[in-house]
């Protein structure tokens, strides 16, 4: 299953987060992946993990691509946050995490929030960030079949018109508090949701 999330935490994604923790016992690990934060990582972590106590859900850990990520192998959920997309795709592709998802997409709930759901599908122009690396191949990990643009607004429509014809492909808008579900090739819409066709 991947759920992609268009950039709030609880209590305005409590609809998208109980879809998801429904499904996940409560022995059954969640790691968070902070490494696109311009912040603390730590800090971060900190944030995500008082938002999901809401729920009663405290068996989290995280993983620092920038060093060990191999606790990830054992999660039930990878639950990927914002930051700059930039930076995310960056590291996800030099530590070799970004294959390794790849490969657990079948296993795995992977959730992607902001610019974490943005490296999941086929290309990150989509983004609201700034290239702070300098990255010259724009595609992302190809894990849903279309561009995502997370906190959408109706400003950003003609931009995603006009990229949509050049990437050629379709580009989802994804407001905030609203999210998209994939769970089996079944596809499920939380808030409001706009499709912007090639």
């Amino acid at each position: 299953m991947i759920i992609l999330n268009g950039g709030s935490y609880y209590p305005d994604s409590q609809e998208i987060d109980l879809y998801w923790i429904s499904k996940v016992k409560k022995d059954e690990l969640i790691v968070f992946i902070p490494s696109a934060t311009t912040r603390s990582q730590e800090e971060y972590f900190e944030f995500f993990k008082q938002k999901m106590s809401q729920y009663g859900v405290f068996n989290i850990t995280y993983a620092d691509l920038y060093k060990d990520w191999e606790i990830a192998r054992n999660a039930k959920v990878i639950y990927i946050a914002g930051g700059n997309t930039y930076k995310l795709l960056d590291i996800m592709r030099k530590s070799g995490f970004g294959d390794f998802l790849k490969h657990e997409a079948q296993n795995t709930m992977i959730i992607g929030n902001s610019a974490g759901a943005v490296v999941l599908g086929k290309d990150i122009r989509t983004t609201n960030d700034n290239d702070i690396i300098g990255i010259e191949d724009t595609r992302g990990l190809g894990l849903v079949d279309y561009s995502i643009c997370p906190h959408y607004t109706e400003e950003k429509k003609d931009r995603l018109i006009k990229l949509a014809d050049i990437l050629k492909h379709t580009i989802i808008g994804i407001p905030e508090k609203s999210g998209f579900i994939i769970d089996k090739n079944k596809v499920s819409k939380i808030g409001f949701i706009k499709d912007f066709y090639r």
